[in-house]
């Protein structure tokens, strides 16, 4: 069977600061939304994103209301039962991939850099490798 593909390319603003907490598993979480236009004017869509981990600790820090961000992320339809009417509910939302800070400035080369930077503390390999 071939695989389905599920990528989107984005390039917009955030519409406030994210929300960054700890999930009830645990897991740290970064929620915000991007505000894109089309090609009319007036004609503004806007998206919910959510990133995971130490991605999201790292890069929530990053994102401001107002940032022009490039997004590359995956679609993800959430499903549940509205427990007030009992009515079945759906939303999408965009996992991201990947993520640039578009707006210009001195920081923002070092800001980037920041944000993928590797712990090298914890190195995965024997420092003894014979080669």
């Amino acid at each position: 069977m071939a695989k389905d593909i599920n990528n989107c390319t984005f390039v917009g603003r955030a519409t406030r600061d994210p929300q960054v907490f700890t999930s009830r598993a645990g897991k740290t979480v970064c929620k915000f939304s991007l505000a894109i236009n089309g090609w009319k004017e007036n004609d503004v869509s806007f998206f919910d994103f959510v990133m995971f981990d130490t991605f999201a600790e790292k890069v929530g820090k990053y994102i401001t209301k107002g940032k022009r961000l490039a997004i590359v992320a995956e679609a993800k339809q959430n499903t549940w039962t509205d427990d007030e009417t009992g009515n079945n509910r759906s939303r999408v939302e965009f996992i991201v991939k990947d993520l640039n800070l578009l707006d210009g400035g001195k920081d923002n080369a070092k800001q980037t850099e920041d944000m993928f930077k590797v712990d090298d503390s914890s190195s995965r390999f024997e420092d003894d490798i014979a080669f």
